[in-house]
């Protein structure tokens, strides 16, 4: 009996020592659960605070500031002339309409048909901060006479398109078109035709027409179109190379008179003035307007600039202030299509040279 007490009693003992290790080792899943939440949500805050920080934009630096001060706009022929106009009036409407946020100041140059004011541009080569006009007299006065630069110094920006070409006399001419020029000439009567200096764009216009009516003629060289226009009103010269933005205001006032037009069709401000076509001369040559950088500017400044010419001709103002008011034919190229437009007026232009012996290449 004893012994099956002490049995018993033995049994329970070990129980109570199960049940007793069972609710000590409780608490340890229970407790260790309740203690890692804090440094747990320590962690979890720093990993996703630090995410949110990289994840901003890092504001980075424009690859250019350009431009910084203002622009200068050169121009190689006197005030007063369609190329000076030109120069004007998209300056303006630039600053106007600000597209480029400083001024672009115009500055004249003229001399040399164009030399003197490619000379002082090239010098800045690099430069984003000057800019020059150019029209025929760009190509044709390196190929007429080494000036030290020619088109491959300068970096093209845009073309605007084409002005029209006229030969004018004064009112009381008494050549009323072109067919009383040749008529004139070929009876053994001689002619002078003024323009922008010898071997420029008025040049070899002048040389176009006459050669192709097959007479002859003696050209008159001025610094600049205005020039022209001048000396013809005041009777110094039979006739002179203009166009409507350098003589507009003279035909409408009725102090010069429309001898021919080298368009396709008549100008619709000057409906008496005949084309040369018409007349039996076959000339429809038009004068470009365009503007370069010096040469080996950044290509980030290049890219701005044209951008600028971009902007300008697509505006109201550019339409109505110069496109529709001087029937300008705005045809706009920009960069590297102008680049090849001005290479290919420069082959053009070699063969007109050559007949006046005034090729250098």
């Amino acid at each position: 009996m004893k012994k099956a007490i002490a049995l018993v009693m033995a049994v329970l003992m070990i129980v109570g020592m199960l049940a007793g290790c069972g609710s000590s080792s409780q608490p340890a899943p229970t407790q260790a659960p309740a203690q890692e939440p804090a440094p747990a949500a320590a962690e979890s805050t720093e990993k996703t605070e630090a995410p949110e920080e990289a994840a901003e934009p890092v504001a980075e630096e424009p690859a250019t500031k350009f431009p910084e001060k203002d622009i200068e706009v050169v121009c190689p022929f006197s005030a007063g002339g369609g190329t000076a106009l030109t120069a004007v009036t998209f300056s303006d409407i630039i600053m106007q309409k600000g597209i480029a946020p400083v001024n672009l100041n115009v500055v004249y140059k003229p001399g040399g048909s164009c030399a003197v004011a490619m000379a002082y541009t090239a010098a800045k080569r690099g430069d984003p901060y000057y800019l020059l006009l150019v029209t025929p007299a760009f190509v044709t006065t390196p190929l007429s006479g080494d000036i030290g630069v020619d088109l491959h110094d300068f970096t093209p920006i845009c073309i605007f398109g084409i002005d029209s070409n006229m030969l004018v006399v004064p009112a009381d001419s008494p050549f009323q078109d072109f067919t009383d020029v040749i008529e004139f000439v070929k009876n053994g009567g001689t002619v002078t035709c003024g323009g922008a200096a010898a071997g420029g764009a008025n040049h070899t216009f002048a040389q176009l027409v006459f050669s192709t009516a097959g007479i002859d003629y003696t050209y008159v060289p001025y610094s600049g179109g205005a020039d022209g226009v001048t000396a013809c009103l005041g009777g110094h010269i039979d006739m002179t190379v203009s166009k409507p933005t350098e003589c507009g205001s003279f035909i409408e006032s009725g102090q010069l008179r429309v001898l021919g037009v080298a368009n396709k069709e008549r100008l619709a401000i000057y409906p008496d003035g005949k084309t040369f076509v018409e007349q039996g001369v076959d000339v429809v040559e038009g004068m470009f307007r365009g503007v370069v950088a010096p040469g080996d500017i950044p290509e980030e400044e290049r890219q701005i600039l044209i951008e600028y010419f971009r902007q300008m001709v697509a505006t109201d103002e550019w339409k109505e202030q110069f496109v529709d008011k001087y029937l300008f034919t705005a045809d706009p190229l920009f960069g590297d299509e102008a680049k090849e437009y001005l290479e290919n007026t420069q082959l053009r232009f070699i063969d007109l040279l050559k007949q006046l012996d005034m090729y250098e290449g």
